[in-house]
């Protein structure tokens, strides 16, 4: 409970709040590639499904969507095909 209180009464900068939410940001992206590049066939299935209703960029679209989305693909075995 100590510890608790004493961190919660450090004082903090906001140019230290945002370097430690860049920080934990480019760790997020970092983990995503690396999910996205071991998972290509998941990028190409939601590129068809996008394909649809979005002709240009929807390569690029379902590898943003994947990387930011990469959680979803460790608690799920299959993409949801809806």
């Amino acid at each position: 409970m100590r510890l608790l209180r004493d961190l919660l009464s450090r004082q903090v900068t906001v140019g230290g709040a945002l370097e430690a939410a860049l920080g934990l940001f480019l760790g997020y992206i970092t983990i995503g590639v690396v999910v996205t590049f071991f998972h290509p066939q998941y990028v190409q299935m939601l590129a068809t499904q996008f394909d649809s209703w979005m002709p240009a960029g929807a390569e690029l679209a379902a590898f943003g969507h994947i990387t930011m989305m990469w959680p979803g693909l460790l608690l799920t075995n299959e993409l949801c095909m809806y």
